[in-house]
Order: structure tokens, then C-alpha cells, then sequence
């Protein structure tokens, strides 16, 4: 089986580092008007000026932290998937998990949420990918796992490749382990 290196689409990650910090730009300029802002707008939850400072505040906070994580990936020189005869190796966004050995893997189902397509991997045991992760990434799995009934999922928005190549490929490559391998 040959190994096949998914890069990055650096100008994807670019364009969403720039969003994210313009959005920590407009929130801090809103910061001092919440005030007024709460007297002027129609909106009910809007009306509590205090109420506005918390979303403004957690806005910085979230949009600051995922600018600071994507601008560190513009400059690491890393591969976004690895496809090789250990498994598949995700590197590509905040919620991958790194190598998912074939042998773990069970199915891949193509899914699709607000006119996004991802992959979802569906594993033997994903308790034990729930267990090795900490904090709100967990969370987040949890509810994959909730939702999807897997906490692994593969988005290839950040990538530079073909979504149906990719689904293409992974299928292709699965099936090839799964017929190796009788007991799978």
C-alpha cells in the first residue's frame, strides 16, 4: 500500500485566520459601545448591556484562541492526512485525533451538515479516542458521538483534495485492509 500525503490548503487556513481575527477586531471595537448598543436595539437578549459584554468577551476569547491556532498551522510545514498501510493519520483540523489504525476502523460514511460534506469514521472502539482526549475537545466528540454515533470525523475543508477523491480513496483503501484481513 502506498502512503499518500494530503497537504493543507494553506490559502483555506489563510482565509479563516482572517475571518477569525477580524471578527476579534469587530468585537473589540463593540466592546465599549454595549452600552448603547443595549439602549438603541429592538432584540430583547440584546437589551442587557452586561449580557452583551459576556457574549462580546467570550467572542474575543474563542475567536482569539482559534486565530492563534490557525495562524500557528500557516506556518508548520504539516501534512494534512496520511493514508498508508498503518491506517489513516488526520492532522487536519481541531478535532483530529492523529492514526486510526485500519483494523480499528469499521465503516466510512460520507455526511452532510449545512450544505458541508465530511467523512465520518465509524470505529470499534470510540470510547477509547473519547478517553485520550481532554477539555472542550472532548466535548465537541462527545457530541459527534451523540449525534453521529462516532466521535471521528474527517472534514475536508482544510485540505488541498478533491472530497469525492478523498471519500474515493479511504473506501478503496478500507476495503483493501478488510479483504487482507478476515476477521475485521
Amino acid at each position: 500500500m502506498t502512503k499518500i500525503e494530503i497537504p493543507i490548503d494553506k490559502t483555506k487556513l489563510i482565509l479563516g485566520v482572517a475571518f477569525t481575527f477580524l471578527l476579534v477586531l469587530v468585537s473589540i471595537w463593540f466592546f465599549p459601545q454595549a452600552d448603547e448598543f443595549a439602549k438603541t436595539t429592538v432584540f430583547f437578549f440584546f437589551q442587557n448591556p452586561l449580557f452583551n459584554r459576556i457574549l462580546i468577551i467570550a467572542t474575543i476569547l474563542i475567536f482569539g484562541w482559534l486565530t492563534i491556532y490557525g495562524a500557528k498551522n500557516i506556518f508548520r510545514n504539516n501534512t494534512g492526512l496520511i493514508i498508508d498501510e498503518n491506517g489513516i493519520t488526520d492532522n487536519s483540523a481541531l478535532l483530529s485525533v492523529g492514526l486510526i489504525k485500519w483494523h480499528e476502523i469499521i465503516e466510512i460514511k460520507t455526511e452532510t451538515y449545512q450544505n458541508s460534506k465530511f467523512l465520518l469514521v465509524f470505529v470499534k472502539e470510540p470510547n477509547q479516542f473519547l478517553e485520550n482526549v481532554k477539555g472542550l475537545k472532548r466535548k465537541m466528540m462527545q457530541g459527534n458521538m451523540n449525534t453521529y454515533g462516532t466521535p471521528l470525523s474527517i472534514s475536508p475543508n482544510t485540505l488541498k483534495y478533491d472530497f469525492n477523491a478523498l471519500e474515493k480513496l479511504l473506501q478503496e483503501r478500507l476495503n483493501e485492509h478488510q479483504n487482507k484481513t478476515p476477521n475485521s
